[in-house]
């Protein structure tokens, strides 16, 4: 490990924030660095380019970190006052099963929580998902905070996020350092991962752009509660000022139909939206409350679909044939 803060800040406080090179993370660390009120160690197992990118900012020491290197990560955690967890191996690689889902998900969560209260550290922002209510099944059902718990339908992506909550607030409550678990719900936005939300809008705009019927899998009546990435982002900001212990807060914008939300990306981008086709194969209804969002941590979204599906639309314009 090189270049790590050798203190804590004494003028302003030290977050650390791994996962710092992903779609979430990296917004994450350009809003502390524009906020002049932190210091940020961002780290990421292998930044490439995004690391000389996020070094590039003010307040800002990228360090690269293997998260399964019990006392590297030990080494990184001295130095912060508090840590921002978003790094995380997404839910299609932990549903292929193997050993790094869990040692990436959960075992270095616990080494983290482990290390923070060890070293002092005031608070733990965990990026979580909604994925922790289960399938979605039910369409009458609505699902606050209270009701994460184990049942049928839970991914092990979702199961590894459950524990890892556990293990933080109990680390939380031991140590007794704040705690605020993020239930992001569906991120999208630029630059988004292949096989993400975002994916699925760009492949639809692609089959646009060659004259073919792009085919939805979800039915119309399916419910999403996207996020627009920077209001994502907000959010984590936001929850670093929350001063509680074990608390869980919905990430998530209100819940939209697959209809409204891939006809008013078509429409945008000026085309019929009656050239979907609806396979109609899957179907989830993702009603999660945001009351904790706008009225406990004040940061309610503040994109509109039009703005985030504007966005996506611009960057396939600006990528596309690349």
């Amino acid at each position: 490990m090189t270049d790590l803060p050798t203190t804590r800040s004494t003028q302003r406080g030290t977050v650390l924030v791994t996962g710092a090179a992903g779609f979430l993370g990296s917004r994450v660390v350009a809003l502390l660095s524009a906020s002049g009120a932190y210091d940020v160690i961002a780290s990421d197992v292998d930044a490439g380019q995004r690391a000389h990118e996020l070094q590039a900012m003010p307040a800002v020491t990228f360090v690269p970190l293997e998260l399964r290197d019990d006392a590297a990560v030990a080494e990184v955690v001295a130095g912060a006052d508090y840590v921002v967890h978003l790094a995380a191996l997404r839910s299609k690689v932990s549903q292929a099963g193997g050993r790094a889902p869990f040692d990436v998900n959960v075992a270095a969560t616990y080494t983290l929580a482990s290390a923070a209260g060890a070293n002092g550290v005031k608070g733990f922002v965990y990026g979580s998902s909604h994925l922790v209510y289960g399938r979605f099944a039910d369409p009458a059902r609505w699902f606050s905070e209270e009701d994460a718990t184990p049942s049928p339908g839970l991914s092990l992506y979702a199961a590894a996020k459950l524990a890892s909550e556990s293990f933080v607030a109990a680390f939380s409550d031991a140590f007794g350092f704040d705690y605020v678990a993020l239930r992001f719900g569906g991120i999208y936005g630029p630059q988004a991962a292949p096989g993400s939300n975002t994916s699925v809008m760009t492949e639809i705009l692609a089959c646009i752009d060659r004259g073919e019927k792009p085919v939805v899998s979800w039915t119309r009546d399916t419910k999403h509660c996207l996020i627009y990435v920077d209001d994502a982002a907000r959010a984590v900001v936001k929850a670093l000022e929350f001063r509680t212990r074990g608390t869980a807060v919905n990430v998530v914008n209100r819940p939209r139909t697959a209809e409204l939300i891939y006809s008013a990306l078509v429409r945008l981008y000026g085309a019929d939206p009656s050239v979907l086709e609806w396979a109609a194969t899957k179907s989830r209804y993702q009603q999660v409350t945001d009351a904790r969002l706008t009225h406990k941590l004040q940061s309610p979204p503040a994109t509109s679909l039009e703005e985030g599906l504007g966005s996506i639309i611009d960057w396939h314009r600006a990528t596309r044939g690349h």
